[in-house]
């Protein structure tokens, strides 16, 4: 009978159930902060009746040298808007088109 040749270990490791937690954890919580960094916004401008609405906008800096807020929209476009005309930002939610219903008509 022949022996078998010893087999050598070649120094490296098996992967074990901590070490693939460990990495799965790591690419879940760098998605999650991501994720959060495009966020988009809504920026509403103006007065009743006359306001405007800038939707899914990147986040609106305040400029304190010239007090106006300045943000892109989808385009890469910038827009600057002076912040007493600033009526709401709000993150931009797009499973509803609208917080508010017109109220129903009189018969």
């Amino acid at each position: 009978m022949t022996s078998a040749p010893k087999l050598q270990p070649t120094g490296k490791k098996r992967a074990t159930f901590s070490d693939v937690l460990k990495i799965a954890s790591l690419c879940v919580a760098s998605v999650m902060l991501f994720a959060g960094c495009k966020s988009s916004y809504d920026v509403t401008v103006g007065g009743m009746g006359r306001s405007q609405k800038y939707t899914g906008v990147s986040k609106p800096v305040y400029d304190k040298k010239t007090g106006k807020y300045v943000f892109k929209d989808a385009m890469g476009h910038e827009f600057s808007v002076e912040a007493d005309r600033v009526r709401v930002i709000e993150p931009h939610d797009e499973t509803s088109a609208s917080k508010f219903a017109a109220p129903a008509p009189k018969k």
